[in-house]
């Protein structure tokens, strides 16, 4: 089974969003810890410049089209879908923000594979990654072990200081 992280990068009005760069930081543990890769998923129109500044991830890769100039989101769904079944990560970072929420639920239907939101730390125990998932406004914290062999999982910000997810 692949070990490697994909963290689905947001973007709007050409400039990255600062919860892309604390799921980089959590990514890059990730991957260190399982043994795998880091990779940034960028979808834009004429955004190439922005994976400049993707350098905690090993590798990017840059969908360009029309019609993700601006977020929709079945447009994000179907792409982020397509990418996932190709790269096969173990686990996918998305936001959990309004964007990531939009397309994060269509993802794992998609793809039949299991879904953990809310997430702020994710660790690896074990040779395994772990969740920590903040319910019910925070007055409730879950964990447990993240299912395979692909798991979607939505981000908060909080866990992870961003910095460490702009460096090279």
């Amino acid at each position: 089974m692949k070990q490697d992280i994909l963290v689905v990068v947001e973007n709007l009005r050409g400039e990255i969003m600062e919860i892309s760069y604390t799921m980089l930081a959590a990514g890059r543990e990730l991957a260190n810890g399982l043994g795998g890769k880091l990779t940034a998923l960028l979808l834009g129109h004429c955004a190439e410049k922005l994976a400049g500044s993707l350098g905690a991830a090993d590798t990017v890769i840059y969908v360009d089209h029309a019609a993700l100039a601006e977020f929709t989101p079945d447009a994000y769904r179907r792409t982020i879908s397509a990418v996932v079944k190709e790269q096969t990560p173990r686990l996918m970072l998305i936001g959990h923000t309004s964007v990531g929420m939009d397309v994060a639920c269509g993802v794992s239907q998609d793809l039949g594979t299991p879904l953990v939101t809310s997430c702020q730390v994710i660790k690896v125990n074990d040779g395994q990654p772990w969740y920590t998932s903040l319910i019910c406004g925070g007055k409730i914290i879950a964990e447990g072990q993240i299912p395979g062999p692909t798991c979607v999982v939505t981000m908060m910000p909080g866990g992870y200081k961003p910095e460490p997810g702009r460096v090279a």
